[in-house]
């Protein structure tokens, strides 16, 4: 339960802003794994109304939550004073950032444009350049292409400048809101000494391919661009490369390499970046001396315990060549659909299609319109289109509930006989009372229907929608699957638990109040459970007084007599 504050309390986001912004929203990072929301209300409520605050579970830690979550404010000003004043501050012997929380494609896009670019450098010239001859520019030219070429390729970014291979598995996401997974991909290693052996080749050779590069100007080709198969990797045939993800992007390389090398000796650490934006994707390459040292690392990893660098647990593999890479099975994209929005495409009937050719011009807007309210409706996350309700409109308002059902029942059966309809409803205004009688309103035009099978109502579907037979051609039926509440439909499930619980608690207690009539009655003459004998009841007056006389002269009486006359002798 969220602490209550005088001035400033916490409220629940009733009154959203528009869809799909939400405004004064800030981000916070580096939290503590088992951070609760109710600290973080304790933590901005004074600066401002709170209208949301959202915490995500940690997909690494059974019971733990993300290390960032959003807060977002009611008013800009009060998200500003927050922002303010807890950026950089210590939240549980951790320091926290706190930044203002946009959407992918804005964080992207400023990043990109917030790069700076690098000047570019102008060709040196000769003091004596006025004094030569044109032809000798000519010559000079091949040697200053060079020259430079090298020069710039160095002066590029950090992903355009580590060795090559690299490049080609820079991926990754920038999402703010959750932490995905990266696909697994390889290293191709090549020492510096190569590099520089490239840029430092025969001087002939360099200005004669310059000479053909300034003929031909279209067949230009990049220095790290390789014709023929690209060079193996020893490091990774040795499966000395360790590709780790699940990074923290305040991560850097001298950190990773410093905390690798409890394992051994380090040789590379690098870290991958996007190549647009220059930030890092959270994944690096660790190059290890011997076999031995990358087999403890990835002993630790799948540990219990693992790597943990700047609070976050590492996933990791062994890197494998970009050949072996492809047999691994690629990861399912295909896109999910939890709340069954692609059910609506099967009632759909586009305008200037066949089956709309004959539709009349009502029919055609009336679907329209539909279609945008169904889309309005849908913007809010709890609706979601039911699997087994239909949606009837068009249906006549002279059509009662059992002929509706009984068209709809036909329809289904001939395909499958077991068909059963949970629900058959047509909505009708508000009930009217004509003396003490209840009557029905006129019906609304429109009606639901539920069956049991989700194949019998997409099969009601299929042969009822823009029917022209069913109803009338100028108001064929207009049949869709309905939207549907989630809130309402799990408060309707409670109510009815909580009837169905007190019903039973009523029918527990008139059982109980039943039993205990039954026991008092059975004990009212102060018999027992249970006879001490099961022999014949004797119930005759006569019988039962020689009974008790008998009882009188029993042989135990007698006896105590005897022992009584005894006792005095004794003596």
């Amino acid at each position: 339960m969220p602490p209550k504050f005088e001035n400033v309390p916490y409220q629940a986001n009733s009154n959203p802003v528009r869809s799909g912004i939400k405004a004064w929203r800030l981000i916070v990072r580096n939290l503590d794994d088992y951070t609760k929301k109710d600290e973080l209300v304790n933590l901005f409520s004074p600066f401002g109304t709170l209208k949301e605050v959202v915490q995500p579970k940690s997909k690494i830690k059974e019971k733990a939550n993300a290390p960032f979550a959003f807060v977002q404010f009611a008013s800009k000003p009060d998200a500003d004073n927050a922002l303010k004043a807890l950026n950089g501050s210590t939240f549980k012997n951790r320091k926290i950032t706190v930044n203002v929380s946009i959407d992918k494609d804005s964080y992207v896009t400023q990043q990109h444009e917030a790069k700076p670019k690098a000047p570019k450098r102008p060709l040196p010239k000769d003091d004596d350049s006025d004094e030569e001859s044109e032809e000798d520019v000519k010559e000079v030219k091949p040697v200053i292409v060079k020259k430079e070429a090298p020069k710039k390729a160095k002066k590029k970014t950090v992903a355009d400048s580590r060795l090559p291979g690299f490049s080609d598995i820079l991926e990754g996401t920038d999402s703010e809101e959750s932490e995905e997974e990266e696909e697994e991909a390889d290293s191709e290693d090549e020492s510096d000494a190569d590099v520089e052996s490239e840029e430092d080749s025969d001087p002939e050779g360099g200005e004669a391919e310059s000479e053909d590069e300034a003929s031909e100007p279209s067949a230009k080709k990049s220095k790290f661009e390789h014709s023929g198969p690209r060079p193996a990797d020893k490091a990774t045939e040795e499966g000395r490369v360790v590709f780790l993800k699940n990074l923290s992007y305040n991560t850097d390389d001298d950190i990773l390499k410093e905390y690798m090398a409890k394992f051994g000796e380090v040789s590379l650490a690098i870290l991958c970046t996007f190549k647009d934006t220059d930030q890092p994707t959270g994944t690096a390459f660790v190059h290890f001396a011997t076999k031995e040292s990358a087999d403890a690392a990835l002993e630790q990893l799948a540990s219990e315990e693992g790597i943990v660098i700047d609070g976050r647990r590492l996933h990791g593999f062994r890197a494998v060549a970009r050949e072996k890479a492809k047999d691994f099975k690629a990861p399912d994209k295909t896109a999910s659909d939890k709340r069954n929005l692609y059910l609506l495409r099967v009632g759909l009937i586009r305008p200037g299609t066949a089956l709309a050719n004959d539709m009349s011009d009502s029919d055609a807007a009336k679907r329209v319109s539909l279609m945008n309210a169904a889309k309005l409706k849908l913007k809010n996350l709890h609706m979601f289109v039911s699997p087994t309700r239909l949606l009837i409109h068009n249906v006549p308002f002279s059509m009662n509930d059992k002929d509706l059902q009984k068209i709809v029942l036909e329809l289904v059966r001939s395909k499958n006989p077991k068909a059963y309809v949970t629900e058959c409803r047509i909505m009708r205004k508000k009930v009217e009372k004509v003396g003490n009688r209840l009557k029905l309103g006129p019906s609304k035009g429109f009606a639901f229907v539920e069956f049991t099978d989700h194949i019998d109502a997409l099969t009601c579907l299929r042969k009822m929608n823009n029917n022209p037979t069913i109803f009338k051609n100028e108001r064929r039926p207009i049949v869709e699957f309905s939207i549907e509440n989630r809130a309402a439909i799990r408060l309707r499930e409670n109510r009815a638990e909580r009837s169905d619980a007190a019903m039973n608690r009523t029918e527990e207690e008139k059982q109980a109040a039943a039993l205990e009539k039954t026991k008092r009655e059975l004990m009212a003459g102060g018999a027992k459970a249970l006879p001490k004998k099961f022999g014949a009841k004797i119930r005759s007056a006569s019988k039962g007084a020689k009974g008790k006389a008998g009882k009188k002269k029993s042989a135990p009486k007698a006896g105590k007599a005897k022992a009584k006359g005894k006792k005095p002798g004794k003596k």
